[in-house]
């Protein structure tokens, strides 16, 4: 199966979230590629990244 790969403004728009977000998610673990002068995410690791992110934060509910 090959794998999908988005552009920032991309993954940006399809969550919702601005381009700094994005960037923010690279310096926490968001893999990422480099490909000349651009960066793509494959789906994959979008959705890994994501499912984390999740599960971490159900967990920290409550523990302020």
């Amino acid at each position: 199966m090959e794998n999908e790969y988005l552009t920032m403004d991309e993954v940006a728009q399809l969550l919702k979230v601005s381009r700094m977000t994005v960037y923010r998610w690279f310096k926490i673990g968001l893999r990422y590629h480099k490909l000349a002068h651009t960066v793509r995410i494959a789906r994959a690791d979008l959705d890994d990244f994501m499912m984390h992110r999740k599960r971490d934060n159900a967990g920290s509910r409550g523990k302020r």
